[in-house]
């Protein structure tokens, strides 16, 4: 017998584990971003993972960058609008090519990512201009990576950097570091500024990432980039410069099958002039014995030197721009946005994205709404036939004003007016009239079909008086029954 309780006992010990991740399936689950406010809660549990859930529109927000170590899935959705305006405030030290190192600072949708994955996302007209006095690297996804991948996200927009004090850059996806990009794809404008002259700094600038010994595979990079620099330029289709990061065997850093097509303008102001700049990367600074490789790139590189160090190089060639604006609508399977043309030089640039729009006319309830909960209805697309579903706002509390307002009309209008007309006519009338023939018939009340009625009660009382006198006295004699 003890041996069978004992096997029982270690049957259920073993089933037990399985039992508790039965019951509680959410654990494993990563938390759905549904709206901007979810989106901003991320900061307050950087490490978990997140799967967003619906479209976003970061338009007048604004995002500060933090330090993420967790997964989020995009699922195939966007944000737009994501404006980029000031590092995070995480500091990680940074090396230029000739190992010196800074204490930058790091701006994007994450600050940094360490240990992080992100796949499936899509960040749409991502911009700004970022503005420090720090050794800053910025990328719209992350600033800094380390042992991280990126994986199946798209990128467009426009990002600025001004900055100086030794080491800056910009990226197309990340700023600097270590990690894997895989299949992405980006599209953006990226300018740097050095607003120094006096410091001879270090720029970099990669459709990818700027520097660092980070893998790029298969990825298809656009790039429209605009360098103004007082020091020493390192730009590249893929990367500003490729530098193994950190020192030792540990990485890997494959530049392969990537698609490019790229345009760098940019001037070098200095008395040593190098200027990296090249359609894969700007600057090897490695050594063959570490792990890396460089095939199966294609595409082109437009590269635009100047010597004019006066002008900082921009997009837009006209000194004040004159812009006419369109406006694109949204529809069901495109986001608006407006479009801007200037008038002098011809730049046109995309901003103020709109999300999907489909167009219902007919909505069906399916849950009322109520004072104290939204009710739910569904539609239609007229254009492209997906059922949509919204939510139906709160209904407001009844307002008790009415009440107030109609009282004092009512109450006037009728009560002074009955009163008046009803009482003195109808009591001067019936009184003298009735109480004068009433009062000589002292007699017929007696005969009466109800006079015999008190007498009736009154024989009753007797009955009921006599009837409780004898239950009185029936219980003493009772009592002493019992004691005998």
């Amino acid at each position: 017998m003890r041996k069978i309780i004992s096997f029982a006992l270690l049957f259920l010990s073993l089933l037990l584990p399985v039992w508790a991740e039965e019951a509680d399936p959410s654990a494993t689950l990563p938390v759905e971003i549904h709206t901007v406010e979810d989106l901003f809660s991320i900061a307050q549990a950087p490490e978990e993972s997140y799967i967003l859930a619906e479209d976003l529109d970061m338009e007048g927000q604004t995002w500060i960058p933090f330090a993420f170590s967790g997964t989020l899935d995009g699922n195939g959705h966007s944000i737009l609008n994501l404006t980029l305006s000031e590092p995070g405030a995480e500091i990680v030290t940074a090396l230029d090519g000739n190992q010196k190192e800074y204490d930058a600072v790091y701006c994007g949708l994450f600050s940094t990512l360490q240990n992080a994955r992100i796949q499936n996302l899509n960040l749409v007209n991502v911009h700004g201009c970022i503005e420090t006095a720090q050794p800053c690297l910025a990328g719209p996804i992350a600033g800094y990576c380390m042992d991280s991948t990126i994986e199946n996200c798209t990128v467009s927009g426009r990002l600025e950097l001004r900055a100086y004090n030794g080491m800056f850059g910009l990226g197309g996806l990340v700023g600097y570091g270590v990690g894997d990009l895989v299949g992405c794809i980006t599209d953006m404008t990226l300018i740097c500024v050095d607003t120094d002259e006096s410091t001879m700094d270090e720029q970099f600038l990669g459709g990818a990432y700027a520097t660092g010994f980070m893998t790029a595979t298969e990825c298809s990079i656009t790039l429209d980039a605009y360098i103004s620099e007082h020091g020493y330029v390192h730009s590249g289709g893929v990367v500003g410069m490729l530098m193994q990061y950190p020192i030792g065997m540990g990485h890997s850093a494959l530049l392969t099958d990537n698609t490019i097509d790229a345009q760098i303008s940019f001037f070098e102001h200095n008395n040593s002039r190098r200027a990296y700049c090249g359609k894969v990367y700007g600057e090897l600074m490695t050594s063959v014995n570490y792990n890396y490789r460089i095939t199966g790139n294609e595409g082109s590189l437009q590269k635009k030197e100047t010597s004019d160090y006066t002008q900082e190089l921009r997009p837009e060639t006209c000194q004040e721009p004159d812009y006419q604006q369109t406006v694109v609508p949204s529809d069901c399977t495109h986001f608006g946005y407006t479009e801007y043309v200037c008038q002098g030089c011809g730049y046109t640039y995309r901003d103020n994205y709109r999300l999907h729009s489909h167009s219902v006319s007919t909505w069906t309830v399916v849950t009322p709404a109520t004072t104290e909960a939204p009710g739910e209805s569904v539609g239609i697309c007229d254009l492209c036939g997906a059922e949509q579903t919204r939510e139906d706002p709160v209904l407001p509390e009844p307002e008790p004003e009415p009440e107030p307002e109609t009282q004092p009309e009512t109450e006037p209008a009728t009560e002074p007016e009955t009163e008046a007309a009803t009482e003195p006519s109808t009591e001067p009338e019936t009184v003298p009239e009735t109480i004068p023939e009433s009062e000589p018939e002292p007699d017929t009340a007696e005969k009466s079909p109800g006079a015999w009625i008190p007498w009736l009660l009154g024989i009753l009382a007797v009955v009921l008086a006599i009837g409780i006198w004898q239950m009185l006295s029936y219980k003493p004699q009772h009592a002493k029954k019992r004691k005998k």
